[in-house]
Parts: C-alpha cells; structure tokens; sequence
C-alpha cells in the first residue's frame, strides 16, 4: 500500500480522534485556550506525530524494497545499495 494510500486511511480517524478529545475535554468543562486543554491536546498531536512519521517509514521501506527489486532484476539505470 502507498504511502498516500495510508495517509487517506490515517487522516479521517486523527479527525475524528481528534474530535473526541475535544468533546470529552468540553465535557469535563475544561476550556479552550486553558492549559489542560492545551496539555491535552500537547499529547493528541504527538500520538498524531508518531502515527504520521510511522507511515512515513512505511513508505520510505517500501520503495526501498521497490528500488532494490528493480536493482536486483538488472536495471543498470539503478545504483542503489541493497544489502538485503
């Protein structure tokens, strides 16, 4: 699966993960703009962050993988180290 193909699987449930941060933050009454609020959502961004750069990696290994396929198969067109 392709990087993009995870990123549009990913981003619709950050949204709606986010959504539920901020509906049970307004439900225990803490304000937007105080810092719980902030504190909490400190913490949603960088569970967010890590999801984000894991797809990133994911991808990054995938065309890896591609790339050393192709090298593998004989493109000369490709110099590309692949040790696995």
């Amino acid at each position: 699966m392709s990087r993009n193909a995870l990123f549009q699987r990913l981003n619709p449930q950050l949204d709606r993960s986010r959504s539920r941060v901020e509906q049970r933050l307004a439900d225990q009454g803490i304000r937007y703009g105080s810092s719980a609020y902030g504190s909490a959502l400190d913490d949603y961004n960088r569970e967010a962050n890590d999801l984000r750069l894991g797809v990133t990696a994911a991808g990054s290994a995938e065309q890896q993988q591609a790339l050393c396929k192709t090298w593998r198969a004989g493109s000369s067109a490709i110099r590309v180290c692949c040790s696995s």
